[in-house]
């Protein structure tokens, strides 16, 4: 590990520069440099990252059935666009029976949420990517609310095309259905 001259250790920022730990910065991000939300690995432009305080945190999950009923629409949401026939939706949907059509990971969001709306002293809203309440009428109640900055913690613990990109495009994409007024959005970095 490399160390400054007064033998303080440095750390390695994303952009390859080194970077005293505790001068502000969070996982590489450079707060003085606002960033395009979409620039890197070819994403849509959108809102720039800002370096304001939050007023909100918004919790991007997957989202999941909340009951038998909900389970078929939810598969034809997440597969939209793909060629699956009927019969496979079927016969993954009868997985969700063994819950009572019911997402386990429903219920760890809505604890994630209020466990992180005990501790901030900001709200902290839950936006789900394939279930309701989804990431566009999750970002409308806020602009409603008057809510200019919002910070997005997706919860993905790893980097890539199916994951953080998934939730990168997906609030993109509830930003711009909302429309002009939408709040500024800045990603939290994976865990």
């Amino acid at each position: 590990r490399a160390r400054r001259p007064h033998g303080e250790p440095m750390s390695t920022a994303r952009a390859g520069r080194p970077t005293r730990r505790g001068d502000g910065e969070h996982a590489g991000l450079r707060p003085e440099r606002p960033v395009e939300l979409g620039a890197r690995r070819g994403l849509p432009d959108h809102r720039p990252v800002t370096t304001c305080d939050p007023e909100a945190l918004l919790v991007a999950v997957f989202g999941g059935p909340e009951g038998p009923d909900e389970v078929i629409p939810f598969l034809e949401h997440v597969l939209a666009g793909r060629n699956v026939p009927r019969a496979r939706l079927e016969v993954v949907g009868a997985h969700y029976a063994l819950f009572g059509g019911v997402s386990p990971i429903n219920a760890q969001n809505r604890a994630l949420v209020s466990s992180l709306s005990e501790r901030l002293a900001i709200p902290v809203v839950l936006g789900n990517r394939h279930a309701p309440p989804f990431l566009r009428d999750t970002i409308a109640d806020l602009m409603g609310r008057d809510i200019r900055r919002v910070a997005v913690l997706a919860t993905t613990a790893y980097a890539g095309t199916s994951s953080c990109r998934a939730y990168r495009t997906a609030v993109t994409e509830a930003l711009d259905a909302v429309g002009p007024g939408a709040p500024e959005a800045r990603f939290l970095p994976p865990f």
